[in-house]
């Protein structure tokens, strides 16, 4: 799922013919939009994880932190 809320899929997993040009042309043939993706390194995912950490907590302090300002006044 991305993170709009858009359902993918990966077409690769189907018992189609490999190759590029062969998925792309699947991909194509159906309605909306082709996602092309990569395949994440451990390494990677865990570099996402950690600046996903960081971004949910900068995202909560600022829901939060003008919430406990309005509490102090």
């Amino acid at each position: 799922m991305a993170t709009d809320g858009t359902v993918l899929i990966n077409v690769a997993m189907f018992d189609t013919p490999r190759g590029i040009d062969t998925l792309m042309a699947v991909a194509r043939r159906e309605h909306g939009a082709v996602f092309v993706g990569l395949a994440l390194t451990p390494t990677d995912i865990s570099v996402a994880r950690e600046t996903l950490r960081h971004a949910l907590r900068e995202a909560a302090a600022v829901v939060v932190g003008p919430r406990e300002a309005r509490k102090r006044r």
